[in-house]
């Protein structure tokens, strides 16, 4: 069985890392200047995230019932592995999102620059939509755990 502690500080640790990763990303986009409706939607997909995990991290501070942990054992470690996952998407998210927000003049790369912004509104887009997924299989664990 699972030390109720153990979670506690498992599940607040994961989360507090995904929200950390969640923030850089929106900061980076905010930041950009004319950012492309898909980026605006990534942001905005990132800040109701970050509130879904900021539920996460308040159940894990109050998961010191044992019973609640004991009774839910399945569902914390599939909850554990959804925050590590969004954590990833999260850090990969910030790693493209920067280099957009990094990049030099587009006249300097301009036969390059078409090829990458395709592939890295592709990727963006596939990013947002695992993390859209992953957001709904979120709140449901927490429904099942919570009752």
């Amino acid at each position: 069985m699972t030390d109720p502690l153990s979670v506690t500080v498992a599940v607040v640790g994961l989360a507090q890392a995904a929200i950390s990763a969640g923030r850089e990303v929106f900061d980076l986009i905010s930041k950009l200047r004319g950012a492309s409706a898909q980026l605006e939607q990534v942001n905005n997909e990132v800040e109701e995230l970050n509130r879904t995990i900021a539920e996460v991290t308040r159940f894990g501070e109050s998961c010191r019932e044992s019973n609640l942990v004991r009774k839910n054992d399945e569902s914390i470690k599939i909850l554990e592995e959804l925050l590590e996952h969004i954590r990833q998407d999260m850090s990969e998210l910030r790693k493209i999102v920067g280099e957009l927000a990094g990049q030099p003049s587009r006249r300097l790369n301009c036969v390059k620059t078409p090829i990458k912004s395709v592939f890295r509104g592709n990727k963006i887009s596939e990013i947002s939509s695992r993390l859209g997924r992953r957001k709904q299989h979120l709140q449901l664990v927490l429904k099942i755990i919570l009752g």
